[in-house]
């Protein structure tokens, strides 16, 4: 494995008893063998734990197993423990994302994702983006609220791998996260209401390494934390670790990163320049939003293949009965209801279709993509007209956002060597279908790549490699943002985006729609 080289690591040792000829003090006798055997001049220990050093020796025989953590050129003691525990070294990374939480369980020996949990975001009760949680700060005690919402769920989900793998959860000794600059700041309990207003400052992007306790997160006790930095209050540590997971800043070609999230962040760049910025895409294709949206969990549609008369086949992750719907299928869905004239250009239902799986309800026209009797929940699984105007309007947001950035370095679709597509859409991304509404552009399929959640995969990488985690603060530093509002054209470009594929055709010369 490249770069193998975790930012936390056990070492068995056998320290030399004291004696009259030899007196140095606990601490100082461990830190001589820090220096001799691991190469270590300097480490740090909290204060709690330097407190309980002399009995854990003793009672260990001098034999001991430390664990130790290498961050921002700090080596700090994390955990001891008496014999040789060098076989048992966990951590875990997490992507904080405003919609879902994802977290991997890591060994630190292979430097294997042995387990995984997503989750969604239970902020999501007090506002479905960034704009909304940071509105919900402005009551009096809200910020806590929303910091203990977050907190409580990680620790479920930690509770949850453990148990899966039979571990405790004081052997996971450290958590990198990423996530974007409004998520990190609530996740500290640190006020993130001045990025809501110009000039759009936040507290700091940087985060330098705490003790997981210190914000009640339940692993070892002196288990070590570190956020991937941050480049602005709207480019955040996930943007830092999508682009060290894809190696986009050491790259040849011209890439467009587009990580299609509730946040809708576009990077432009490659190994010389990398410009990036920030639109609010709404969250419609994780399933927030929408009648029967869900992420890409067990039970979620994740395929579907319509036939020209309407009737449908689908596919669930871990082929399950039905219980909604992810944006995977969200995408071969409307791609498909266009292509078949089911839904014209604007997204509304086609009433003239004869389908029985075309109903309307006091809140209008629908179409049932799995009937009750099918699915988990008794319920039929639906589209509504609501839903697709959701979607709609995401993709138009992603689409502009991408097309602004390229504007302001005088580029165009055509340029871009490389598309990499981000998200939490399920196992699969159909490009052709992507493309068919707009979400991409119309260009050749061999530059675009699908490459699911950088951010959790970026988050692994740091916790795995202390020189990947230096990169990911030279990326932040060397990031140039874009603020799309202050562009006159952003307007009448979003809004030519809000058909299906866009107004202009021209465009998506490969896209064909019955008339």
């Amino acid at each position: 494995m490249p770069n193998f080289n975790p930012v936390i690591r056990k070492r068995y040792l056998e320290i030399p008893q004291p004696s009259l000829s030899d007196t140095l003090g606990d601490w100082q006798r461990l830190l001589r063998e820090f220096k001799n055997k691991l190469g270590y001049n300097e480490v740090g220990v909290d204060l709690s734990l330097l407190g309980s050093l002399g009995r854990i020796l003793r009672e260990g025989n001098w034999k001991v197993t430390v664990t130790f953590s290498e961050i921002d050129g700090q080596v700090q003691l994390v955990n001891l423990e008496k014999g040789n525990t060098e076989t048992k070294a966990y951590a875990v990374a997490c992507d904080i994302g405003t919609t879902t939480l994802v977290m991997n369980l890591v060994d630190l020996n292979t430097g294997k994702v042995i387990d995984s949990k997503t989750s969604y975001n239970p902020q999501r009760a007090h506002g479905e983006d960034v704009t909304s949680r940071m509105m919900h700060c402005d009551k009096q005690g809200d910020l806590s609220q929303l910091h203990q919402l977050v907190i409580d769920e990680l620790n479920s989900m930690i509770d949850h791998l453990c148990r899966s793998q039979g571990l405790k959860q004081d052997e996971i000794n450290g958590l990198i996260c990423a996530g974007n600059t409004i998520m990190t700041h609530i996740l500290l309990g640190f006020d993130p209401r001045t990025i809501r207003k110009e000039p759009y400052v936040p507290l700091t992007t940087f985060y330098p390494a705490f003790l997981a306790s210190e914000i009640g997160i339940k692993i070892s006790p002196y288990g070590i934390t570190k956020c991937i930095p941050g480049v602005s209050g709207y480019i955040g540590g996930d943007i830092a670790a999508g682009i060290l997971s894809t190696r986009l800043n050491e790259s040849e070609k011209i890439t467009l990163f587009i990580d299609i999230g509730t946040n809708g962040e576009t990077v432009l760049g490659g190994k010389d320049w990398i410009v990036a910025c920030s639109g609010s895409a709404g969250s419609a294709f994780e399933g927030c939003g929408l009648e029967f949206g869900m992420n890409a969990t067990s039970g979620a549609i994740e395929k579907i293949i319509l036939k020209e008369n309407g009737e449908l086949n689908y596919e669930t992750l871990g082929n399950k009965s039905p219980k909604g719907i992810c944006g995977s299928a969200l995408i071969d869905l409307l791609a498909q209801l266009l292509e078949f004239g089911i839904i014209n250009r604007q997204g509304k239902i086609n009433t003239q279709f004869k389908s029985s799986r075309i109903g309307k309800t006091a809140m209008g026209f629908e179409f049932v993509i799995a009937w009750s009797a099918e699915t988990q929940i008794n319920k039929d699984i639906v589209l509504t007209q609501a839903d697709t105007d959701n979607l709609i309007r995401d993709k138009a947001a992603v689409y502009a956002g991408s097309a602004i950035l390229l504007k302001s370095m005088q580029m165009e679709f055509s340029n871009v060597e490389k598309l990499l597509i981000a998200g939490n859409f399920g196992r699969h991304l159909d490009v052709e279908k992507a493309i068919s509404i707009g979400l991409l552009p119309d260009i050749e399929r061999n530059r675009i790549e699908f490459i699911g959640n950088s951010s959790i995969d970026g988050a692994t990488k740091a916790l795995l490699s202390i020189e990947d985690l230096e990169k990911a603060q030279q990326i932040a530093d060397s990031i140039t943002t874009f603020e799309l509002t202050r562009e006159p054209s952003y307007y009448d470009i979003y809004t030519s985006a809000l058909f299906l594929p866009h107004t202009d055709m021209s465009l998506f010369p490969s896209v064909k729609i019955q008339k």
